[in-house]
């Protein structure tokens, strides 16, 4: 670590401290004995870290810096103090025994003020010092002199703002303040604008434009002055090509002298100001609080004067004051025109406006207002607004329309017209402030006494189908049990009258026997599915655990095998089948049904091609929640218009192919639904169709 030499001498350098940088302890101590007697606090650093170290913990005011060090040699110190908003304005001063001229040349570049070579001078050291103390204190007081001197001319600035504004309000121009105490329009008051300038500069004429930059097109024109009686309002492109346009674009003032031309002008411009005879031009800009309004022209004759630095100054004072006029006559009509379409608005919105002050007093209503409340206007304003509200509702009512917290609200509630109906209402309610504080509420009330009674109706229509819905589902629970015992002996005795006929060696009434066990077996899956169909809607809540897809659709593929050999159909089945979460004896339902109508329904048998179904799936996408899968048959293809009858209970297609009952698919799209996924049916004419069911992913 450095050593801080306390001064043995007063010489005038007393607070300033220096930072000697040496890797030679006798250097250290030479030059630390030599400052330190000469008034100055010497602190030492034996390394450039070190250094860099104390020099950012303490700038110090001066630093003699060696150059060969170790590690870390004096250029690059040098280049690391300057790099550091910290001590970039600490003087450097190299010392050191490396004399030649590039040594010298690159510790300036590196930020050194001074060289001093070794051996040293002790008098040369304590004299570049003192230089550089000095000079770093005179740059210091010159630095606060002018932060100063910054600060003054920014209160003078203000101070002078202030003054100019208090001038353009007190004094002004009389004709120009006459014409905004009367309140004229615009027209009248450029009008008397463009005179009293003439008047006050004494020049041949002065002409005001406002512009609309975003057409672009020009609002308003005026000319005043004993002169060019012949202008008259320019075409904007014009405008735009001379002086004005110049001014609008940077916004500054223009002094345009006689008999010059002028390179801001564009030709049609010149063209224009020879065939008028116009000689010297003084253009300003209108601008009021960011906002261009347009531009005030002055003009002489070639044979008057030129326009001076004087006659702009006080041109400029004028158009200050001109913009300002004009912006509050064009504030004034917008917020006129602002206040009629406002107006307008309320008046004609369907919705009811109500205004209220702080203490729940209506003080404004529109028509819808009184249509809807059956109130007139005068029975309205200044009534209270809990009058509104039934009598079991007005108790719970009171601030209902006033937002004292200042947050908006949005409610439904019940109101009761003059006539004694009830309203049902939808309120968006908002405060109304002045000054910032709350000074009563706007309410807009928008009828919904339809849609309620809509809502009621929807509801115990949802109730009664609800209802039969369970008494459907009852009705064929029932059906299908009291189907199931007939049915039992039936089979019973189909079973016993096969064996005894194969035994007399009756083949015809075999074959009926079998006709009517075959009848039996599509009676059971008609109940099954009736009895799934059933128990599916009765269930409302399914827990979803993770499925053997594999397994499943083996699975299934079994229970059909007897048709798929009747139809001598080829069944594929893909590998590796994903993850996902169902209810396996309910997606075991959804393979069997789609297979088993791929199976009836695939292939072509005019043409002799067999049915061959395709079981498989989609491969997930990253990021996906739900897995596709498919049945796809080469069958002959569904329209638009039979894909659109799918899914639909007691629906079939193909009466004459297959023998069925339609309930499978509704059963599909029912146990699907149930378990959050979605059915569906891809298929065209000619290639066959793709039934798909989607499951969520485990």
């Amino acid at each position: 670590m450095g050593s801080v030499a306390k001064p043995q001498k007063d010489n005038g350098a007393n607070g300033h401290r220096v930072l000697i940088v040496d890797d030679s302890p006798l250097s250290l101590q030479l030059l630390a004995h030599l400052i330190q007697l000469h008034g100055y606090q010497a602190e030492t650093a034996s390394s450039g870290l070190e250094a860099l170290e104390a020099a950012r913990r303490d700038p110090p005011d001066v630093i003699l810096l060696d150059i060969m060090m170790p590690e870390m040699d004096g250029f690059e110190v040098a280049e690391a103090l300057k790099a550091d908003p910290r001590t970039d304005d600490i003087p450097i001063l190299f010392i050191s025994a490396l004399n030649d001229e590039s040594s010298k040349v690159k510790a300036f570049d590196a930020g050194g003020v001074d060289y001093i070579a070794k051996p040293f001078q002790n008098r040369e050291v304590l004299a570049r010092v003192n230089t550089h103390v000095k000079l770093r204190d005179t740059t210091r007081r010159l630095e606060q002199q002018l932060a100063e001197r910054e600060k003054l001319i920014k209160r003078l600035d203000i101070t002078n703002e202030q003054l100019q504004t208090a001038l353009a309000r007190t004094e002004g121009l009389y004709r120009i303040t006459r014409s905004l105490i009367t309140s004229e329009d615009i027209p009248d008051m450029l009008q008397t604008v463009t005179q009293s300038v003439a008047s006050i500069l004494s020049c041949e004429a002065a002409f005001v434009v406002t512009v609309n930059l975003e057409v672009p097109a020009i609002t308003f024109f005026a000319r005043g002055g004993p002169g060019f009686e012949a202008l008259r309002e320019p075409p904007v492109d014009l405008l735009m090509a001379g002086l004005s346009g110049w001014v609008i674009k940077h916004l500054q003032p223009v002094l345009s002298p006689k008999g010059m031309m002028d390179p801001r002008e564009q030709p049609p411009a010149r063209r224009w100001r020879e065939a008028l005879q116009v000689g010297a031009m003084m253009v300003v800009p209108l601008y009021y609080r960011g906002r261009l309004v347009g531009t005030m022209t002055a003009l002489n004759r070639p044979d008057q004067p030129d326009f001076t630095e004087e006659d702009l100054a006080q041109f400029s004072a004028i158009a200050g004051q001109v913009s300002v006029a004009l912006a509050n006559a064009q504030l004034s009509d917008e917020t006129a025109y602002l206040k009629r379409f406002n107006e307008g608005i309320v008046q004609g919105v369907a919705e009811a406006i109500l205004v209220t002050d702080e203490d729940e007093r209506i003080t404004f209503a529109n028509p819808a207002a009184e249509a809807m409340l059956g109130y007139s206007l005068d029975a309205l304003v200044g009534r209270p607004c809990t009058m509104l509200f039934p009598p079991e509702l007005n108790g719970g009512t009171r601030g209902a329309f006033v937002c004292r917290s200042g947050v908006a609200a949005r409610f439904e509630t019940l109101l009761q017209a003059g006539d004694g109906r009830r309203v049902s209402v939808l309120a968006s309610v908002r405060p109304l402030y002045q000054d910032g504080e709350i000074v009563g509420s706007l309410a807009a009330l928008t009828d919904i006494t339809e849609l309620k009674q809509a809502e009621d109706q929807l509801r115990q229509y949802a109730h009664d189908l609800e209802a039969q819905n369970a008494e459907l589902d009852a009705f064929a629970h029932t059906v299908a049990h009291d189907l199931r015992s007939p049915l039992t002996g039936i089979v019973g005795f189909v079973d016993l009258l096969s064996q005894a006929l194969e035994e007399q060696g009756d083949k015809h009434l075999s074959e009926y026997v079998r006709y009517i066990a075959r009848s039996t077996v599509k009676m059971e899956n008609i109940i099954d599915e009736l009895l799934l169909l059933a128990s599916v809607r009765a269930m409302d809540e399914i827990t979803l655990s993770p499925l053997d897809m594999g397994r499943i659709v083996m699975e299934a593929r079994d229970r059909i095998k007897y048709l798929i050999e009747e139809y001598g159909a080829k069944v594929t089945i893909e590998d590796g089948w994903p993850q996902t979460l169902g209810y396996a004896p309910w997606v075991e339902e959804v393979w069997v049904n789609y297979l088993s109508n791929a199976v009836k329904y695939g292939g072509q048998p005019d043409a002799g091609v067999p049915p061959h179904v395709v079981l498989g799936y989609d491969p997930p996408v990253d990021g996906s929640t739900w897995v596709r899968f498919w049945v796809r048959d080469n069958g002959p293809g569904l329209t638009p218009e039979q894909q659109a009858r799918l899914f639909t209970p007691f629906e079939r297609l193909h009466n004459v192919r297959a023998e069925g009952h339609g309930l499978g698919l509704s059963i599909v799209r029912r146990i699907v639904e149930k378990l959050g996924g979605q059915v569906g049916v891809e298929s065209a004419l000619g290639v066959g169709s793709t039934f798909y069911f989607t499951l969520p992913r485990a």
